[in-house]
């Protein structure tokens, strides 16, 4: 088997509840990425917030670059199950969005879970992984490959699918709300899906999604799209110029 098909096999079995929302982008190249090569462990710290007396949520890790993998891995041994949302490809040259090392992440990460596999069910519940460097912004240079990517409602379970299948919290690990999981986040919260944000220090609060423009509007879609540029291959990455005197982009 395809190296890279192996590792998404591990991050994506086939019989989980959750595989279905997997991005495999990253995985389609994944030894041919710069900072994806190399051998070793990863480091996986503690999880910082306590689980012990929530049996019935999700985990959303919404942290810059690898910070998502290694903290999403932490909940491994809590029995979450992670499921990466990288929806971005990699480019030559200068690129809006670092990849590399995050490839090399979900290939070390999927040791890891290797090892601690059979902590893992079929049922178990999932901690979701997202980049919050998605919509990273470049301000010098004069090209760059466009590899930002925003999360719409179907990149992640709709709120019935969660509760069929015991859901009935959001902790979200984040250092600020995103306003694309905003959109997601308060559809769940309007099915009565209780959000709760971890801070610094583990502790979590009952949060209330405030509610952002264009909220369930399709226009809202088409104007992060229109904005950036979808790959052939899957997910988002296109050439992009850059406008040096005014710093802004102009599709390639």
């Amino acid at each position: 088997m395809d190296q890279s098909i192996a590792i998404y096999k591990v991050w994506a079995p086939s019989e989980n509840l959750w595989t279905a929302w997997a991005k495999p982008v990253l995985f389609a190249n994944i030894d041919s990425f710069a900072g994806s090569t190399g051998t070793g462990a990863i480091e996986i710290n503690e999880p910082k917030i306590s689980l012990k007396e929530i049996n019935d949520a999700a985990i959303i890790v919404d942290l810059p670059g690898t910070r998502s993998i290694t903290d999403g891995l932490s909940y491994v041994k809590a029995g979450f199950r992670p499921i990466p949302l990288y929806n971005c490809v990699s480019g030559s040259g200068r690129v809006m969005v670092e990849v590399g090392d995050l490839t090399r992440g979900l290939k070390l990460g999927a040791q890891y879970i290797t090892t601690h596999k059979d902590l893992l069910k079929d049922s178990s519940p999932p901690v979701f992984l997202l980049d919050s460097n998605r919509m990273s912004t470049r301000s010098k240079g004069s090209e760059y490959f466009d590899n930002r990517y925003s999360i719409f409602a179907q990149d992640m379970p709709s709120a019935n699918y969660l509760k069929q299948n015991n859901i009935n919290k959001i902790i979200l690990i984040s250092e600020h709300i995103m306003e694309d999981l905003s959109h997601i986040l308060l559809r769940y919260q309007e099915a009565g899906i209780q959000i709760l944000l971890a801070d610094s220090s583990g502790e979590l609060k009952d949060t209330k999604i405030t509610k952002p423009g264009m909220f369930k509007s399709l226009y809202y879609r088409f104007q992060i799209i229109f904005g950036l540029s979808r790959n052939p291959i899957g997910g988002f990455g296109h050439l992009i110029k850059v406008d040096t005197a005014s710093r802004s982009y102009r599709l390639g």
